[in-house]
């Protein structure tokens, strides 16, 4: 159950592979704008916002606020703005405070498999396996692990919050070539 949850909180942040930093201050900025986006449009009813001249759905700022503060907290808040993702431009309108939504695909990357939680009274050691990106979207092959990286959330006001990212101790386990005589 635990494990389920961090691999949807984690689905759209990981699939940007984001480099490792120590205090979310640290961390790149477009990332989290991007992942915390696409977290929004993957678990609102789109349907249910109003729609641009362009029929392109309006995206409220304080939605993306919500699905980025499952992950952060309120420790750090998130800079909204216009930005671009797989070359589609997702425009922020600083008046209304809301994202005009393109037609467009879910982006492609990496998907998490968290390996195992480890967890004290105040943190929390989740240690992830970045499964290969699929390479079309009729691959319905096996996705490898291509490698593992260590998501540490702290309490913060009864919540984890991600404070940090590092490599992993744990290590992607090369297949061993077969003697050959």
């Amino acid at each position: 159950g635990e494990k389920q949850e961090y691999n949807a909180l984690l689905t759209t942040l990981v699939m940007y592979d984001p480099l490792p930093f120590e205090t979310p201050d640290q961390a790149d900025t477009r990332v989290l704008l991007s992942s915390s986006v696409w977290a929004a449009i993957m678990n609102e009813d789109m349907s249910l916002y109003e729609t641009d001249e362009y029929g392109q759905p309006l995206l409220p700022a304080i939605d993306v606020d919500k699905y980025f503060s499952k992950i952060f907290g309120t420790q750090v808040s998130l800079a909204h703005g216009t930005f671009s993702d797989q070359d589609v431009e997702f425009k922020f309108d600083e008046e209304k405070k809301v994202y005009a939504i393109p037609a467009t695909n879910f982006p492609t990357g990496f998907a998490p498999q968290v390996e195992k939680i480890k967890t004290s009274f105040s943190e929390k050691t989740v240690t992830v396996g970045y499964l290969s990106p699929s390479t079309s979207w009729a691959d319905t092959g096996e996705r490898t692990v291509s490698k593992y990286i260590d998501y540490i959330f702290e309490k913060q006001d009864g919540q984890f919050c991600l404070v940090a990212i590092r490599e992993s101790d744990m290590k992607v386990e090369l297949p061993q070539p077969s003697a050959v005589n």
